[in-house]
């Protein structure tokens, strides 16, 4: 699938395989994790619902380890353009960024940071 998508591309980005495979397992992961917690232990202790909250408590888990860091590299991978507006901040000094609002200049002389 990969050789077929980015085999004729100009310009490779490597994060775009290794992100749809993140994804893929992920996906799958979690769809296998409730599909064999139903078929294995469908009633544990008398409680016929025990098996998809410790699917969801499992799932938990795969979002920790694989889902948010893949939204958090939308602000941190070298093509966002957060990274490359932090990156000309700093080549430019630190002071131009748009998290910082039009009075930083003032107040910074005024406490005494500039």
């Amino acid at each position: 699938m990969a050789k077929a998508r980015y085999q004729n591309v100009d310009k490779m980005n490597y994060e775009a395989p290794l992100t749809s495979l993140v994804w893929l397992t992920s996906l799958v992961s979690i769809g296998l994790t409730y599909l064999v917690s139903y078929l294995m232990i469908p009633d544990i202790g008398g409680d016929p619902t025990m098996w998809w909250k410790l699917s969801s408590i499992i799932t938990c888990g795969t979002l920790a380890g694989a889902i948010i860091p893949e939204f958090v590299k939308v602000f941190t991978s070298v093509d966002s353009s957060h990274t490359k507006e932090v990156v000309t901040s700093s080549r430019e000094g630190g002071r131009r960024s748009t998290f910082c609002p039009a009075w930083w200049p003032a107040t910074s002389a005024r406490i005494g940071w500039a």
